[in-house]
């Protein structure tokens, strides 16, 4: 029952990490590194609409430092033309995938009766798999592994697998490489996979259709991969270290199909047609007809016409992989230059990968899928709790703001009602200063009217008071220092009918001052300031004198606009 339960609540946390996992891997951008003694190579890989898009690809040749073991022997070497790399296509921060060399790794292939991903881990680190396949590795101390279930045939009830081992060591030392050049390492693949997933991507489910061999070969080693429909064959190519070094030089020479070149390409040939032989013989419904070149070194000319010359039933082709898959404008300039397309096989593989850490099965046109990193159960777990931490914290933020939102809509309509009141008050407060403003004016205005009616006896009408009181304003702008008015007089227009003309007369309406001066000259400045004003028609100006002083008085003749004839009487 406790069993049953348990597994009840293992097929739940699958169900429910499978849309966690399809995001999360549609979010992994991986760089992929091919760290070699004499070369670095990496890429880039993006997923836009359905294809495989090369973003940034580089490579860099270099002399490598003297002795053995370069890569633990000079960390600091290789970090420093690795993060050169990264630096000049901006990949710094990134998550990196290291490809682990050949000669560091140990590939199984088995058949057996079908079972779980998570059975045949079980079985391998116990001894039950030892007992059912004696020639498997029984030792895996300081060693990392990684399983593949290559094909399924259900209808026998069994299943092809691969097994993967490498060298716990070096590969931590490559993940220190990575690490300290700017990139977080998070997949460390086996470079028979990159290779395998290169050409995944290129032919798809038509890759081994026919039985095809890969020879990869660099400065430290070379190997075959032979592989159809019916079966993988993986076995290393041997040459001897005579053969080998003059292959280090077998682009500088013209020619060769002399003697000597003969004899190098026909051992090379040897070894590899025998292992070819071997995938014959096993798998007999079809035979190998084709090999893909595939080497780091950047001319392979001479390389690819000698193996052919010796091998002349087989075609040979430079692997390029780069046919079926569509690159960026920067990443397709750069290629453009390489004569030698194969260089990028590995990374081109590599970059399809993802750490996929939720392990929901994907379906691409991967091959193999191993992960030999150092720590990766825990970095598994790590991402998941963030990731999982990353959807709980936005899904409080969706939580609440549908919350609030919900507690606005209930309390829309009185917030509205508020807010309509809110305005309209706004609006009274805003009339109500504009009133107040003009109410201060009109005070104003009406102090000055009360002043100028204190110059008159009589009542006046609209119009005179307003010709008085704008007067009124001219004269007190027009007066200068040393002159002092003693009073004002207004005179307002008076009308009456001619009787001999059927018309009506009017005079226009006067202000008379009188006051007193120092001198004549504050009287003539205050004339020429009144002139200036356009109420005034005309001012007639008497003087007297009074012991130190000067009197005088002012008669000002104004204007009136009106309908009548005006009589100006002097």
């Amino acid at each position: 029952m406790a069993k049953s339960v348990t597994e009840d609540l293992k097929k739940l946390g699958r169900l429910a990490s499978i849309p966690l996992g399809k995001l999360s891997v549609s979010r992994e951008k991986i760089v992929a590194v091919d760290l070699q003694i004499e070369s670095i190579t990496i890429s880039k890989l993006i997923f836009k609409k359905k294809d495989w898009i090369v973003e940034k690809i580089i490579t860099e040749n270099f002399i490598p430092p003297d002795g053995e073991n370069q890569f633990d022997n000079n960390i600091g070497f290789y970090v420093s033309k690795l993060r050169s790399l990264l630096v000049r296509t901006g990949s710094i921060g990134f998550d990196g995938a290291i490809i682990i060399p050949f000669n560091e790794s140990d590939i199984y292939f088995f058949e057996m009766e079908l079972a779980s991903k998570e059975e045949l881990v079980d079985m391998i680190q116990d001894s039950s798999f030892n007992d059912q396949f004696p020639e498997a590795p029984k030792e895996l101390y300081n060693q990392n592994f990684d399983v593949s279930i290559i094909q399924e045939d259900e209808d026998n009830g069994t299943m092809r697998i691969a097994l993967v081992i490498g060298q716990e060591k070096k590969i931590a030392t490559k993940q220190t490489i990575l690490s300290r050049a700017g990139l977080n390492p998070v997949i460390a693949e086996p470079e028979i996979s990159s290779v395998l997933n290169s050409l995944a991507i290129q032919f798809g489910n038509d890759a081994f259709k026919i039985p095809t061999a890969f020879f990869v070969t660099n400065e430290s080693y070379s190997y075959l991969i032979i592989g159809s429909e019916e079966g993988l064959i993986v076995s290393g190519v041997n040459f001897t270290d005579a053969d080998r070094v003059l292959l280090l030089h077998v682009e500088d020479v013209e020619d060769v199909t002399g003697t000597v070149w003969a004899e190098v390409f026909s051992r090379i040939s040897e070894n590899i047609e025998v292992n070819i032989d071997e995938y014959n013989n096993k798998y007999k419904e079809s035979k190998v007809e084709k090999l893909f070149f595939i080497s780091n070194r950047p001319q392979i000319d001479n390389y690819v016409k000698g193996l052919q010359n010796s091998m002349l039933d087989l075609k040979i082709e430079r692997m390029n992989p780069f046919e079926k898959i569509s690159l960026s404008p920067k990443a397709s300039a750069y290629i453009s230059d390489f004569d030698n397309k194969s260089i990028f096989t590995k990374v081109i593989g590599a970059g399809l990968s993802r750490l996929n850490y939720f392990d929901i099965e994907l379906k691409d046109n991967s091959f193999t899928k191993f992960n030999l990193l150092n720590g990766l159960e825990d970095l598994k777990m790590s991402r998941v709790l963030k990731s999982v931490s990353s959807i709980l914290t936005w899904s409080s933020i969706v939580f609440f703001t549908l919350f609030y939102s919900f507690l606005l809509l209930n309390s829309f309509p009185e917030f509205l009602s508020n807010s309509t009141k809110l305005f309209s008050y706004n609006s009274i407060q805003s009339t109500h200063a504009e009133l107040k403003k003009e109410h201060k004016n009109k005070k104003k205005d009406l102090s000055k009217i009360e002043k100028v009616i204190d110059l008159i006896d009589e009542p006046l009408n609209l119009p005179n008071l307003n010709l008085l009181t704008m007067v009124h304003d001219d004269v007190l702008r027009a007066v200068p220092e040393g002159l002092k008015f003693e009073s004002m007089v207004f005179k307002p227009n008076l009308l009456q009918e001619d009787e001999d003309s059927d018309t009506i007369i009017g005079t226009p309406p006067r202000l008379t001052l009188t006051g007193k001066s120092i001198d004549d000259t504050n009287i003539k400045y205050f004339l020429q300031n009144l002139k200036k004003s356009e109420r005034l028609y005309d001012a007639i100006l008497q003087t007297s004198s009074d012991e130190n002083l000067l009197n005088f008085t002012v008669d000002l003749v104004l204007n009136f606009d009106s309908d009548y004839e005006l009589v100006i009487e002097e």
